[in-house]
């Protein structure tokens, strides 16, 4: 038995040479975790049937660069730049964080990237074996692994081992920053990915002070230094990269090494940087976005790109990230930066869809010549089902049921939350 998405009103797939594929009142069939047929007359009356006639559907999304856990630090402090908003954050996570909190911030956090159409992420936390452990029953992909700390190496190796066991693991080691952490840090976690053939995700040159600070201390700009000390490859993925220079974007392509940028922290804490997106896809960069944390307020990645397609034709004066433009590379980028198949809604492709529902009063018109402007420029879609592998992991209307499951690790991170005063970024 399989499942047939009928009459769908829109299908709106990327394709492989980055173009889009938009269809009108097609049935989808999948089976075996496969989309097996695209077309009028697809599946039978034996399979579970969702009538998509009020639906747009899309590949599932993938959320390229979060914090999943920090969902519990949401909405502190507001008005903080970064160099203000860091070191508070990071007192209150000394004095709160543990195993149990992870897993309960992380159980939350899985649920809405379901609920907003994501089917994986890549994250950098605290505990991630927490983050795997809650994140089993919803069939999400997670890219995760420890934060690289040369006094850890067994327990990092330890981690790998247990992390086998949980479906959809994609395993990866992080290094959080060039300022935070130390050169022999940064190769020992660049050789354990060599080793493992595991990508390094690092965020670098997010703000301007960062940049000069490692110019002041090695005579080179952050990606600069990493190309010089032969640490950009395949496998390394550069978050945020704000403040690069035209130079060390060529060596980023040079090495294809990949890029996430993430639009609403950069504007949150007035980091004022400017990821050079266009450029960076222009060069054939595989650029990603994500949400990030707790500053990026949310986890919803077309309200992302939404953002994204708006302060970049802000900066550049004119409308070249088109939504034609980005929508295909940012759906597909995601996928190929963390690792997986999928992306594209076609014969033999992964089963990782998502439908929207279409709103007679929020998204009237809509008609196939501006489907695509009203999914990316109003982002304001509500997500009905969430497959993964064939799968449905969410379906809107149960969604009470999902609250239910879920009853102790909200009201776990509401007694946590009663430690904080959000508005100073300090535990009480």
């Amino acid at each position: 038995m399989g499942i047939l998405i009928r009459n769908a009103r829109f299908i709106l797939s990327p394709l492989e040479n980055y173009g889009i594929s938009i269809l009108e009142n097609k049935n989808i069939f999948i089976e075996d975790n496969k989309i097996k047929c695209i077309g009028n007359k697809c599946g039978d009356k034996k399979d579970i049937v969702i009538d998509a006639s009020k639906h747009i559907v899309i590949p599932g999304l993938i959320n390229a660069h979060t914090h999943a856990a920090m969902i519990f630090l949401r909405g502190s402090l507001p008005d903080a730049e970064f160099w203000e908003w860091l070191p508070r954050v990071i007192d209150v996570e000394g004095k709160l964080i543990n195993k149990e909190l992870v897993f309960h911030a992380s159980r939350l956090a899985c649920l809405e990237m379901l609920v907003n159409g994501i089917v994986g992420f890549m994250d950098m936390y605290y505990y991630p074996l927490e983050t795997l452990k809650a994140c089993q029953e919803y069939g999400l992909f997670i890219a995760t692994g420890p934060v690289y700390e040369k006094e850890k190496r067994q327990q990092i190796e330890k981690f790998y081992r247990e992390a086998r066991k949980y479906r959809n693991h994609i395993p990866i080691v992080n290094i959080h920053s060039l300022y935070s952490q130390s050169e022999e840090e940064l190769l020992g976690a660049h050789v354990f990915s060599l080793e493992k053939n595991i990508r390094l995700q690092i965020h670098v040159s997010e703000t301007r002070k960062e940049v000069f600070m490692l110019k002041k201390k090695t005579g080179f700009w952050p990606v600069e230094y990493m190309y010089k000390k032969k640490l950009l490859d395949k496998n390394i993925i550069l978050v945020h990269a704000n403040w690069l220079t035209s130079t060390e974007l060529e060596y980023v392509a040079e090495k294809r090494s990949y890029i996430v940028t993430c639009p609403h922290t950069s504007m949150r804490l007035a980091e004022a940087g400017f990821t050079p997106v266009y450029e960076a896809l222009e060069k054939g960069i595989i650029l990603g976005i994500g949400t990030d944390g707790s500053s990026g307020d949310r986890y919803n990645i077309l309200d992302e790109m939404k953002e994204l397609v708006l302060l970049y034709r802000h900066n550049y004066w004119d409308t070249r990230l088109s939504v034609k433009y980005v929508y295909p590379r940012l759906v597909l980028n995601n996928y190929k930066i963390i690792g997986i198949e999928g992306g594209i809604i076609k014969p033999g492709h992964p089963a990782h869809i998502t439908l929207l529902r279409i709103d007679p009063i929020k998204h009237t018109p809509l008609k196939k010549d501006n489907v695509l402007a009203r999914l990316i420029l109003s982002s304001e879609f509500n997500v009905d089902y969430t497959i993964i592998d064939g799968i449905i992991r969410y379906d809107s209307s149960l969604f009470e049921e999902y609250i239910d499951k879920i009853r102790d690790s909200l009201q776990y991170i509401e007694r946590v939350a009663d430690k904080i005063d959000y508005e100073k970024g300090v535990a009480k």
